[in-house]
C-alpha cells in the first residue's frame, strides 16, 4: 500500500508499506494499520452489529438484517403481541388542532414514529432499478389549508425511502402542490444517486418517476412554461 498522507518517509516518498494485518475487511484498514504505530488501537473481530443493524458474513459477502433492533423496539413499546395492519392509519382522517383532545404524552409517539421511519431493507442482489412515486394533498389541513407532500422511492421491491410532510407555503391550485411535491421528490432522488456513487455502485440507475398530476408532468417537460411558475416556491 502506499504511504498515508501525513507519514510519508521525506528520504523515501517511493517507498510502500507492507501491510501485516487488517481490521474488519475495510478499505481503510490498511491505513488504520499504518497508524497503529503512532496511535492506540484495538481490534474487535468480525463485525457483527452496529447501529441497530446486525451483519452476517456469508461466502457471497455480507448480509444485513434489522431484525433484532425490531424486537428490541417491539419490546420496548409493549407491542410483542400486536396484530399486523396493511394500513394502520384511516386515510381519509383529518386531523385539527380544534375540536379534539390532545395525546397526553406526545413525545412517546413521537420517538417510535421516528424509529419506525428509520427502519428499511435492501437487497440489491437482484434489482438495481429505482423507482419514485409521488402525490400531494391540496389543502388538505383544515387549520392553515397548507398541502401536504407525499412520496415515496423503492430500490427494486424495497421501500428504502418515503417522506409525508406539510408544505411550507400555501399553494393556490393543485398543480402548484403536486409540483412541489415532484420537486421534492426529485431533491430525494438526486441525494440517492450520489449516495449510491459514494458507494461506489458499477452502475447509477436511471429513476422512473411516476406522478399522477398531468399538468405537474407538463411542466416539468416543457421549459417554456416555467417562466408562470415564478411565484411557486
Amino acid at each position: 500500500m502506499v504511504q498515508p498522507p501525513g507519514f510519508v518517509d521525506p528520504e523515501h516518498p517511493d517507498y510502500v508499506c507492507k501491510l501485516q494485518k487488517a481490521l474488519y475487511g475495510l478499505k481503510q484498514a490498511p491505513r488504520a494499520c499504518a497508524l497503529s504505530n503512532k496511535f492506540s488501537l484495538k481490534d474487535l473481530g468480525d463485525l457483527h452489529y452496529f447501529s441497530g443493524i446486525q451483519v452476517l458474513q456469508t461466502i457471497d459477502g455480507l448480509l444485513l438484517s434489522q431484525q433484532k433492533y425490531l424486537q428490541d423496539l417491539l419490546c420496548k413499546a409493549e407491542m410483542q403481541g400486536v396484530k399486523t395492519q396493511n394500513s394502520p392509519v384511516n386515510a381519509g382522517l383529518r386531523l385539527s388542532q380544534y375540536g379534539s383532545e390532545p395525546i397526553e404524552d406526545p413525545s412517546h409517539y413521537r420517538e417510535f414514529s421516528g424509529i419506525w421511519l428509520a427502519l428499511w431493507t435492501l437487497d440489491s442482489k437482484f434489482s438495481t432499478h429505482l423507482q419514485a412515486f409521488c402525490d400531494a394533498d391540496w389543502a388538505a389541513d383544515p387549520d392553515d389549508r397548507r398541502s401536504t407532500t407525499g412520496f415515496c422511492v423503492f430500490h427494486g421491491d424495497n421501500l428504502i425511502t418515503w417522506q409525508s410532510r406539510k408544505q411550507t407555503t400555501i399553494s393556490r391550485s393543485s398543480t402548484e402542490a403536486e409540483f412541489q411535491s415532484l420537486a421534492a421528490m426529485v431533491y430525494k432522488l438526486t441525494w440517492i444517486q450520489s449516495l449510491l456513487s459514494k458507494l461506489h455502485y458499477k452502475s447509477i440507475p436511471t429513476p422512473t418517476i411516476w406522478c399522477d398530476n398531468v399538468s405537474s408532468v407538463m411542466l416539468a417537460a416543457n421549459p417554456i412554461l416555467h417562466a408562470r411558475t415564478k411565484h411557486v416556491e
